[in-house]
């Protein structure tokens, strides 16, 4: 049974934000930004790998997820303004950051503001790019969302009334999308369990967080990425069907200076399949 871990802490300004410390208490810091429909509870799975290599994994949830205060409107830059004085309240003044999925550009944005913060830059089935410079289906379906949202809400709000009810129909709906190297990986680890914890808490609140995100995700960076000077290191699994590996063409349009790490036997749970070796890159 996993067990769920909550801080909550109040910045000056009065918003919260909820969040969990997995692994070594006290290891080394890493910033985790969460996947969209995931949350703080996303880390939970790292707590055996990051306690054995010396690592604590900081994961807030962003606003309107769990406990974090709801915000509309939002935007990359005003994120990564909270997490810097998220930070200072916990007293941690450098350390790493790893971007999940849709958590990619907020990881990104926190890069951007803060530089001199983050040592290391580690990217992970980023979406960063994968649904702007794409071309087909997948682009056109992506402009039909972004031109009636309110098909997106509509979807969430049925997501939101599944989650914790239907167990068989929420885990059909958790496994579209994934290859089969990942639906392999989805039943050994046990994620259905994981996905849905975090899930339900990320809808706690309504649909209206887990959309938004989405919606941004599908838009243009909303700062300059192009000027991060720090070198990004990007993973990406070769069967990954939700951000499939000729995304890996369009990273010179997102920052300057990066490495890519391609997994030929993994796809968008990447970070589930190979995490140690992920994780040894702060190390």
């Amino acid at each position: 049974m996993l067990e769920k871990e909550k801080e909550v802490i109040k910045l000056k300004n009065g918003k919260t934000i909820s969040y969990s410390v997995y692994g070594n208490k006290n290891g080394y810091p890493i910033l985790m930004c969460h996947g969209a429909n995931g949350t703080r509870l996303q880390a939970m799975k790292f707590a055996d790998t990051a306690d054995a290599l010396n690592l604590k994994i900081i994961t807030p949830d962003r606003p309107g997820y769990g406990e974090s205060t709801t915000e509309e409107n939002r935007d990359y830059l005003e994120w990564a303004d909270d997490i810097s004085e998220f930070l200072d309240l916990l007293g941690i003044e450098k350390l790493g950051i790893l971007g999940i999925s849709a958590g990619a550009n907020y990881a990104l944005a926190c890069v951007y503001k803060y530089p001199s913060r983050f040592k290391k830059v580690v990217m992970v089935s980023a979406t960063s790019g994968a649904f702007l410079y794409r071309k087909g289906p997948e682009k056109k379906l992506a402009e039909i969302v972004m031109s009636h949202p309110k098909l997106l809400h509509l979807y969430m709000e049925f997501i939101d009334k599944v989650n914790g009810k239907t167990k068989e129909l929420k885990f059909n709906i958790q496994k579209f999308g994934l290859s089969d190297s990942d639906l392999e990986l989805f039943e050994n680890l046990d994620l259905p369990e994981l996905i849905d914890m975090s899930e339900r808490e990320a809808y706690i609140n309504g649909p209206e967080a887990p959309a938004s995100d989405v919606l941004r995700m599908l838009k243009d960076i909303d700062f300059d990425s192009k000027s991060i000077k720090k070198q990004v290191t990007f993973w990406y699994g070769a069967r990954d069907k939700i951000v499939p590996l000729e995304t890996v063409a369009f990273i010179e349009n997102i920052v300057p200076k990066y490495k890519i790490v391609i997994k030929s036997d993994a796809g968008h749970l990447l970070v589930f399949q190979h995490m140690k070796e992920i994780l040894s890159e702060f190390v």
